[in-house]
């Protein structure tokens, strides 16, 4: 895809220099914290808040037992608790609605805070480009 076919298409969405950055932004907070879980072919995404886990089916969040290995993202309750906050939700909805609420957020600046929030309790072996890769997957179903 040509540079001028991808801007006109981020036109469409908001300021495409901040969407860039945003993007970057977030690319660099990936990385910096990765850990080294065992991955696998599996294409879903298993989240564990402190010692729960949840699989990430299509366009709902599940309970699962828990994983030794596949596309793993650790976070604290507490970090969520944060996160809940700066959404402006009751500390008492579920992970299902915490990402109904960022998937429909009209802020994206907000972005920033939502890093700070999660920035100490939040690990992944996910790398940013199958991370994209998965939830593109995911939106066709």
């Amino acid at each position: 895809m040509s540079e001028k076919l991808l801007l006109s298409k981020l036109k469409s969405v908001g300021n495409p220099l901040v969407l860039l950055k945003m993007m970057n932004e977030i690319r660099i907070f990936v990385k910096s914290h990765q850990i080294d879980f065992p991955k696998n072919e599996d294409k879903s995404i298993y989240i564990q808040i402190d010692d729960v886990f949840y699989q990430v089916e299509q366009n709902r969040i599940e309970n699962h037992k828990a994983v030794s290995e596949g596309n793993y993202i650790f976070m604290s309750e507490a970090a969520l608790l944060k996160v809940k906050k700066i959404m402006s939700l009751d500390s008492t909805v579920s992970l299902s609605e915490v990402i109904i609420s960022l998937r429909k957020a009209r802020n994206i600046k907000q972005y920033k805070l939502l890093l700070e929030a999660v920035n100490d309790d939040f690990k992944t072996n996910i790398s940013m480009v199958n991370l994209v890769e998965i939830a593109i997957k995911s939106t066709k179903k």
